[in-house]
Formats: structure tokens, C-alpha cells, sequence
């Protein structure tokens, strides 16, 4: 019997002995990945500005994407340290990513910033227990860890080796000056279509040829000589505002720079500006080209 008592204290002499080195190695790795609050204090602006991140973390993690996930988390932190509860999504994520030594990290800060008496201790540390387990298995089981993460190039770098891709013109000054051709093709039917005009009528107004000519026929003469005035001037409005779209496009097209960007380096402060755009205007009674730009 005190065999037995002894041999059961040496074992668990043995796993907590064995245990001491991970739990050390991971505290160490968490207090590097995730320093504490001693020292500093978060201002307003970055308690609201982590919150905006948590929550752009929060639809990333619901979308399965853990490594955006994660990138938003850890900047949330960064931002305001008080808030350690973001750990616990942040070592989920790790989880869910495949990810468990980061992932027994973020726990073992979680730990390293709470008090003792915070509810969700409990649940952290089976947590914990449970995902060491997992990766004392792996190790057994000769399961590589995953590769590293490098650190993610900022969306205002670029490359050296990067170069802007290029592309062609774009296909809409071709739609305008198509638009354009239709208009003339419209215009010049409108005009040649039109009725004759009687040979009684003449600047606006129609008399009796010849002079007996009943009421009936000079009415219905003065209809066929304001139909033709007018279908005459509607044709030569279409078709020239056809004309005018026709060369808005054309001009369109050769002025549109060639990688479908406008804009060019300002040689004396670095800054972009951006070219003039030239594009179509028509409205009511006007028709011509429109000129602008943006900075």
C-alpha cells in the first residue's frame, strides 16, 4: 500500500515537473507576442478605434477567414490592451486556422492579464489543457507545425519588382461614338422621309391654289406643309447632335490614358493629379462635350 502511495506521488511529481517547461516557454512566448498594459493607458480615440476592428475581425472570423481574422484582432489589442477578452477570439481563430502553439499563446496571455477572480479562468485553462494535449499528439506523431507567418506587406508598400498592370482602352467611348452614329443614320432618315411640301405654301403659310380650292384641301396642305417644316428641322437637330456624340467618343477614346488611369505624377510635389475627362453631354436643346476632373 505505501508502495503503491509513493509510485502515484512520483508520477505526478513527474507530470508536473514535465508540464513547468511548456507552461514557462508559453507564458514567455505570450508576454513577447502580446505586452501588457503596465505603463500605458489607451486614449478614447484608440478604445473606439480597436472597437471598429474587433468588429471588422468579428465578420472576417464568422466568414472563415482566420488569417484576416487574426490580423484584426491583434491590431484590436494592440490598440487597447484592456480588453483581453479579445485574446480568447484571437486563440479561436489560431484554433480554427490550425494554428494551436499561437493559439495556447494568446490563452496563456489571457491568463497573464486577468485577475484571479475573472469567470472565465476555469474554461481557459481545460481549454488550454485540451489543445496541449492535441499538440503532444502531433508531436508523436512526427505532424510538421505550420509554416510560419511572415509579416504581411502594408497596403501602402509596393514591391520594387511590382509594376503597375497595365490594360488597354476601355470599350465605352466606342459605345458613345456608336450612339453617335446611330443619331446621324436617325436624323438623316427623319429628313428624308419627310412629305413634300405643298407647292400653295411657302414661309409658314399656305394660299389658296388655285382659287376655288375648298376649305378642307387648303387645311389639310397647310398640315402636310407643317409636318414637313417640322420632321425637317427635328432630323437636322438628331442628326447633328449625332455628329457632336460621334466626335465626343472619338475624342474620348484618343484622350483616355492608355492604362485606364487619368492620373499622372506631379513632378514638383510628388503628389497625383489627375487629368481633365472629356465626355459626352446631351440634354434638352443642348448638345456638346463635357469637360472635368478630380483631385
Amino acid at each position: 500500500m505505501r508502495k503503491r502511495h509513493l509510485a502515484f506521488g512520483l508520477g505526478l511529481i513527474g507530470s508536473v515537473a514535465f508540464s513547468l517547461p511548456a507552461n514557462a516557454q508559453s507564458s514567455s512566448a505570450a508576454a513577447q507576442a502580446y505586452p501588457s498594459c503596465e505603463g500605458r493607458t489607451p486614449s478614447e480615440s484608440d478604445t473606439e478605434a480597436a472597437h471598429k476592428i474587433y468588429l471588422a475581425g468579428k465578420a472576417q472570423y464568422d466568414a472563415s477567414d482566420w488569417a484576416a481574422a487574426i490580423a484584426q484582432f491583434r491590431e484590436a489589442y494592440r490598440r487597447d490592451c484592456t480588453k483581453p477578452e479579445i485574446l480568447i477570439n484571437l486563440s479561436r481563430a489560431y484554433e480554427f486556422k490550425g494554428d494551436k502553439q499561437e493559439a495556447l499563446n494568446a490563452l496563456q496571455a489571457f491568463l497573464d492579464r486577468v485577475p484571479p477572480s475573472h469567470p472565465d479562468i476555469g474554461a481557459v485553462r481545460a481549454r488550454m489543457a485540451n489543445i496541449q494535449k492535441q499538440i503532444d499528439a502531433e508531436k508523436k506523431a512526427g505532424v510538421p507545425p505550420p509554416p510560419i507567418e511572415t509579416k504581411p506587406t502594408s497596403k501602402t508598400e509596393q514591391p520594387k519588382s511590382e509594376q503597375p498592370q497595365t490594360r488597354g482602352h476601355t470599350v465605352a467611348p466606342w459605345v458613345v461614338a456608336g450612339i453617335g452614329g446611330a443619331a446621324i443614320i436617325a436624323g438623316v432618315v427623319v429628313y428624308a422621309t419627310k412629305p413634300k411640301m405643298p407647292a400653295n405654301c411657302s414661309g409658314g403659310s399656305c394660299y389658296r391654289s388655285p382659287d376655288d380650292e375648298s376649305d378642307a384641301q387648303l387645311n389639310a396642305d397647310k398640315d402636310q406643309a407643317g409636318k414637313s417644316r417640322s420632321q425637317s428641322t427635328t432630323g437636322l437637330i438628331v442628326g447633328g447632335a449625332g455628329i457632336v456624340v460621334l466626335a465626343g467618343g472619338l475624342i474620348w477614346h484618343f484622350l483616355e490614358h492608355p492604362n485606364g488611369s487619368s492620373a499622372s505624377p506631379n513632378s514638383s510635389n510628388g503628389a497625383s493629379a489627375e487629368k481633365p475627362t472629356v465626355t459626352p453631354a446631351i440634354g434638352p436643346g443642348f448638345a456638346g462635350l463635357s469637360f472635368g476632373g478630380t483631385f
